[in-house]
C-alpha cells in the first residue's frame, strides 16, 4: 500500500527506481496523499528527484520552538503546577544545552550526551527522566505541527523507587499535641487519618463532608492559588474514622473553607513552616506535609490493608504508585502463603468440609471485595472490650 496513515496523519510511501521515499501528505485526506504521490511520480520521472518538494525553509532551533511549545501547548493543556515545572526545566537544563541547536539537528548522540552530563552535575536518575520527559513530549509536538518528521531515540535511565519516610502513631501524636491552636491540630490530624494531599486539604470546604455517611469528597485541589482538580484529575471518596469527623466538629463554620486563616485559603509554605516548628517542640525530625501521606498509607499497610484499597484511597492512577508501601505488610504475605497450607490441608482430610472456612478453628478467608469503611474501622479505630461471658457448666 503506497498510501496510509499513521496516528493521525496521512502518509505517501513507495519506491522509484529502488530508491524508497516516504512523505507526509501537505493535504490529510487519503485522497490528498493519492494525489501527492501522482504528483511525486511526475516529478521523479521528469527530473529523477523531489528538489522542487523539498522545504527551503530553514528548521527553527530548540530555543525558538520550546517557547512557541510551551505558550501554544504546555499552558494550553497542563495545570498551572506543571505549566511552573516545564518552565524551569526548560530555562535551567534544556535549552541551556539544546537552544542552539536546529530541531532536524538534535540527535541520539546529543541526548545522550545530555544524560551524562545531568549525571556529572549530581542529578538523581529521576530528575533526569523528568527532564527526558519534557524534552520528548516538546521534539513529539514537533512532529505532531510538522515541523519536523521524526524525534530520535532514546531510552530514559534505570531509576530505583524513591526513598519515603513515615511516624509512628506516637510521634504523630507528639507534633499534634505540639500545635499552636485547634485548626492546626485538626488539619495535622486529619492529613494523618485520610491521606489527602495539602492541595486538596486546603481546597476542603464544608460541603465535601458528609456527617452521616462518614464520608469526604475530593473534588478540587489548590495549587498556589489556583482551585483545580485533583492530581489526577479524578474524584474520590475518602471514609472518615470516628475520631476525625469527632475533631471536624469542633471547628468554628464561620467559612465555607474548613481549613483558613481568616477566611483565605491556606498557603503551602507558611503552612510547611508551622508544621515544622510544631515538629521541633515535639524533638521529631521536621518533616514535609506528604510524610503525614505517607504514613497514612504506611498504617494500613502494616496492619493488613490491601495494595488495592491503599490505592484507592491514596487516588493514585496506577497500582505502582502504591506498591513501595507492600514491604511493610511481611504478615499480609505469610496470610497468603498460609492458604496453601490451608489446601493441602483440606486435600489430605477428606472428613473436613469443602470449605476451610466452615470450621470454627480457621479464620475466615473473604471473597467479597474490601469494603473501604470496615477497613478504617479495623485500621483506625480502637475495638470495642467486650468481655467473654462463662460457659455454664
Amino acid at each position: 500500500m503506497s498510501v496510509r496513515k499513521i496516528r493521525n496523519s496521512w502518509w505517501v510511501d513507495f519506491r522509484f527506481n529502488f530508491t524508497r521515499y516516504r512523505k507526509r501528505s501537505p493535504q490529510n485526506t487519503r485522497g490528498g496523499a493519492e494525489a501527492y504521490e501522482v504528483c511525486l511520480r511526475h516529478e521523479l520521472s521528469i527530473h529523477g528527484s523531489l528538489n522542487a518538494y523539498a522545504k527551503v525553509e530553514a528548521k527553527p532551533t530548540f530555543a525558538e520552538f520550546s517557547e512557541r511549545w510551551f505558550s501554544s501547548y504546555a499552558e494550553v493543556n497542563n495545570k498551572p503546577s506543571e505549566c511552573r515545572s516545564k518552565k524551569y526545566i526548560l530555562s535551567a537544563s534544556l535549552v541551556p544545552f539544546f537552544g542552539h541547536q536546529k530541531l532536524d539537528e538534535i540527535t541520539t548522540a546529543d541526548i545522550e550526551a545530555y544524560k551524562g552530563e545531568q549525571l556529572k552535575r549530581g542529578n538523581c536518575n529521576k530528575t533526569v527522566n523528568n527532564r527526558l520527559a519534557v524534552l520528548r513530549k516538546c521534539l513529539t509536538t514537533a512532529v505532531e505541527w510538522q515541523i519536523i518528521e521524526s524525534i530520535p531515540r532514546f531510552r530514559q535511565l534505570k531509576a530505583a523507587p524513591p526513598a519515603f519516610r513515615f511516624l509512628e502513631e506516637h510521634e504523630v501524636t507528639k507534633i499534634i499535641e505540639t500545635c499552636a491552636n485547634d485548626m492546626e491540630r485538626v488539619l495535622v490530624f486529619t492529613a494523618a487519618r485520610t491521606g489527602m494531599r495539602f492541595s486538596e486539604l486546603s481546597a476542603l470546604e464544608w460541603q465535601d463532608v458528609d456527617f452521616g455517611r462518614r464520608t469526604v469528597m475530593i473534588r478540587r485541589a489548590n495549587v498556589g492559588g489556583h482551585i483545580g482538580t485533583p492530581k489526577n484529575g479524578r474524584i474520590r471518596y475518602v471514609p472518615l474514622t470516628n475520631d476525625v469527623i469527632e475533631k471536624l466538629k469542633t471547628l468554628n463554620r464561620d467559612s465555607d473553607i474548613i481549613f483558613h486563616r481568616n477566611g483565605n485559603r491556606l498557603i503551602y509554605w507558611p503552612s510547611l513552616c508551622f508544621l515544622q516548628r510544631a515538629c521541633k517542640r515535639a524533638n521529631i525530625e521536621p518533616i514535609g506535609w506528604h510524610t503525614l501521606r505517607h504514613t497514612f498509607a504506611s498504617q494500613l499497610a502494616s496492619k493488613g490493608a490491601s495494595m488495592q484499597a491503599i490505592k484507592d484511597l491514596l487516588g493514585h492512577s496506577t497500582l505502582t504508585m502504591t506498591l513501595r508501601y507492600a514491604h511493610l505488610a511481611p504478615e499480609t504475605l505469610r496470610d497468603t502463603i498460609e492458604l496453601l497450607d490451608a489446601s493441602a490441608t483440606t486435600q489430605h482430610s477428606p472428613q473436613q468440609p469443602s470449605k476451610p472456612w466452615a470450621t470454627g478453628g480457621q479464620r475466615d478467608i473473604p471473597t467479597a471485595p474490601i469494603n473501604l469503611e470496615t477497613l478504617f474501622a479495623t485500621a483506625f479505630n480502637p475495638p470495642l472490650n467486650h468481655t467473654k461471658k462463662p460457659q455454664s457448666s
